[in-house]
């Protein structure tokens, strides 16, 4: 479950979530196939561990994607990319990438993606 935490203005506290009345929010998820419950701007962390993703993540305009602080996050594709950004002004940082199907991170006609500190292995080498 995606657990809401307001970066700043007023903050209301629900058991496992966290509402802000504004601001750019960081949102925690514990399964990153959940992307979809995410909004542009966000600051998505993924929670530490190995997960195995059935489809994209497919990140949304000015988001940013990377671990919790002090936890490790492996992403590992069975169908296609692990992420396929469409979106402008996205940034992907920190997280292990591996066994894509297809490519680990495609950028598809987008503007300003940036990927820092990724580990990119074992995707399908045959689309060089």
């Amino acid at each position: 479950m995606p657990r809401f935490v307001q970066t700043w203005g007023i903050m209301l506290l629900l058991p496992g979530y966290f509402f802000g009345s504004f601001g750019s929010s960081v949102i925690v998820l514990d399964d990153p196939s959940r992307f979809e419950k995410t909004s542009p701007g966000d600051v998505v962390r993924i929670k530490g561990g190995t997960y195995t993703l059935n489809s994209p993540i497919k990140p949304k305009e000015g988001q940013t994607w990377e671990p919790v602080p002090g936890e490790a996050v492996v992403l590992n594709g069975l169908a296609g990319n692990v992420f396929t950004v469409r979106a402008d002004n996205v940034t992907i940082k920190n997280l292990q990438v591996t066994r894509a199907a297809e490519f680990g991170i495609s950028v598809e006609g987008s503007r300003n993606v940036s990927v820092l500190n990724c580990v990119i292995s074992g995707f399908n080498t045959s689309h060089r």
